[in-house]
This record gives C-alpha cells, structure tokens and sequence, in this order.
C-alpha cells in the first residue's frame, strides 16, 4: 500500500488490488505478449485475440475504433470457500474515449478444477463484474451483480471524510483520496468475495 498522503483514481485502484492480493493470493496465471486467444469469436480482433480484454469505447463513426482494458496477468485469490480470478486493467487502443479512463479491477468467481488457464482467460472477456476509475477520479460500479452491494456497502460510510481533494471540471484538478479509503473499499470487496 501507498505512504503518500493521497491517491489518484489509478493509484487507488492499484492499492485495492495490491491489499487483497497480499491477503489471499492463491497463485498468478501471467498472460505473455504472444498469447493468442483460441476462441473463434476474439482470436480475429488485433487486440482482442492476444490478452485478456474488455472493451470499454466504441467509436460509432468508426468501428474499428476502440478502446480497451487489457490484463496482462489475474491473481486467483481464495477467500474464504471462494476461489476468485481478480485482474488490475490496463488501458490501451486509438480511441479517444479511453482517455477518461484509469483502469479497473475485474472478478470472477471460479470453481476448484473447473477451467484450465485458456478456459479462464476466454471466460474473463464474457462475465466479469469489476470497478472502473475515470480520470477525475470518480469510481464506476455497474448496478447489476455486486456493483449495487459494494454501493449499499459504502453508503453506510461518510465518504467525503475519505476525499482530500475535491474533482474540478475543467480537467485541472481530478479527484484525490485518502489512502485509508483504499483499505475501506478492498474491505468492502472483500466482504463480497466471501
């Protein structure tokens, strides 16, 4: 975890990710720059047949265009009875709309000897749940599966006590965090992954 005095949207996220491998890390499945998805439907996009990839923009002019989370390696981390795959996103792509964006976090629930390493890296890119922070340091959580949890979660929370710096909008200033949040919302995660 971080001995600044405050964290970025990224930084927070990386923190999060770094405090609930720390506590459960199982093992590391790294996903090398040579990697080439087998399934039929990815393996024919550029990027997406390599790496572990969700698209997060689509430019509607120019479908080509896109902009994307790539996970070039997942944390299996057993928590409790769970067995969970958690990836840290990193952005990549041409699209322009990928510049509001930080990275995310993904999870998804495994099963003991249920997937092989290709099996699980196919099975990233369909169902995924994840936390996703925009450059002004706002969070993401989509309201369906655990996002609506994790917001339930954090409502019982003065938040702002969290906030050392507030987001101005005019791209000069973005959103800042305590480091003591990072710990609230792995906790908090961690309570879901139970």
């Amino acid at each position: 975890m971080s001995n600044k005095n405050s964290l970025g949207s990224r930084e927070l996220l990386e923190n999060v990710y770094s405090i609930l491998s720390e506590k459960y890390l199982f093992k590391t499945i790294d996903f090398p720059e040579e990697y080439q998805n087998q399934d039929p439907i990815f393996a024919k996009d550029p990027i997406f047949g390599k790496r572990p990839t969700s698209v997060i923009a689509l430019d509607y002019f120019d479908q080509n265009k896109r902009g994307y989370m790539v996970y070039n390696s997942i944390n299996v981390l057993k928590v409790g009875n769970n067995i969970w795959a958690v990836g840290l996103g990193e952005l990549t792509g041409e699209n322009h709309l990928i510049e509001r964006y930080t990275g995310d976090i993904i999870w998804l629930k495994l099963e003991l000897g249920e997937k092989n390493e290709e099996e699980l890296r196919t099975e990233l890119l369909r169902r995924t749940r994840s936390l996703a922070s925009y450059t002004d340091g706002k969070l993401f959580l989509p309201f369906i599966r655990d996002g609506y949890r994790i917001f339930e979660s954090l409502k019982k929370h003065n938040l702002n006590e969290y906030v050392v710096q507030e987001a101005e909008y005019n791209n000069t200033r973005s959103m800042k965090f305590k480091p003591e949040f990072a710990e609230l919302l792995a906790n908090t995660i961690e309570s879901i992954l139970e």
